[in-house]
């Protein structure tokens, strides 16, 4: 009998332990996880698409500017515009983010916007929109963590040797 209760102990505490483990785990890969956009590989992607086509349009004449836009945005399907840099209505800090840094990400609740400072064409703005993928990361997240608790509870139990009624 001592022996089965010290299995008993042993198993609650092995099984304590890992939970612990695993949920300490789970935590850690949220935290370094696409919280910030920046490291969403669509967002790198975006940021990749509109260096490229702002250094495009940076040895263009200004006058060719929203044809090459257009036609970029119909060759690749996506949304771009150019904006005048005066109808841009940001709080300073951001707009002297983008001024430093010559991007700035925003985002609403369906889309992301990335805005990239034209360095020769100081009046306009490129403007990228494309969507918003966290809530499908989400709940891929969410089922892959609830497959591996019922996964572990089932095989704890089959190991234990009680039936999964």
């Amino acid at each position: 009998m001592r022996g089965l209760y010290l299995s008993i102990t042993f198993t609650v505490l092995g099984s304590l332990f890992f939970v612990g483990w695993g949920l300490d785990k789970l935590a850690e890969h949220a935290d370094s996880g696409p919280e910030n956009n920046q490291e969403n590989p669509l967002t790198l992607l975006y940021h990749q698409l509109s260096q490229g086509l702002a250094q495009q349009l940076n040895v263009l004449p200004e006058k060719v500017l929203t044809t090459t836009v257009n036609q970029f945005q119909q060759q690749y399907q996506i949304t771009s515009h150019l904006v005048l840099t005066a109808d841009i209505a940001l709080p300073s800090t951001l707009l002297a983010q983008l001024e430093n840094d010559g991007t700035l990400l925003l985002a609403s609740q369906n889309d992301q916007y990335l805005l990239r400072k034209l360095t020769q064409h100081p009046t306009y703005i490129l403007q990228l929109n494309f969507p918003l993928e966290q809530e499908e990361n989400q709940i891929s997240l969410s089922l892959r963590t609830n497959h591996s608790l019922i996964h572990w509870h089932l095989c704890h139990r089959t190991f234990m040797g009680f039936s999964v009624n």
